[in-house]
């Protein structure tokens, strides 16, 4: 799995909307045991690659991982949850 870029503050803001339904997503944020969100962008006027980030949320954190193009969100989610679950180990 390679991670790599970064996320721009509108796919954040996109992101943390109340209304999500734009996003191809599997919502499970606020989901206890869970708490992410599997987002698939679609491509843009300025983006024409679609790829996937997942949010992982501790008490603490936010956890965010873009993967590059092709990366399927199930290995993106596995790499975000583990780090979830180490931070909320160290009380996070």
């Amino acid at each position: 799995l390679t991670v790599s870029g970064y996320v721009t503050a509108a796919e954040i803001k996109a992101m943390m909307s109340l209304d999500r339904s734009p996003l191809f997503a599997s919502d499970n944020l606020h989901t206890d045991g869970d708490n992410t969100l599997d987002v698939k962008m679609r491509p843009t006027a300025t983006d024409a690659l679609s790829y996937s980030i997942t949010i992982a949320k501790t008490g603490q954190t936010l956890i965010i991982v873009k993967g590059m193009k092709d990366i399927p969100v199930g290995k993106i989610n596995i790499k975000a949850s583990d780090m979830m679950h180490y931070l909320r180990k160290s009380d996070f």
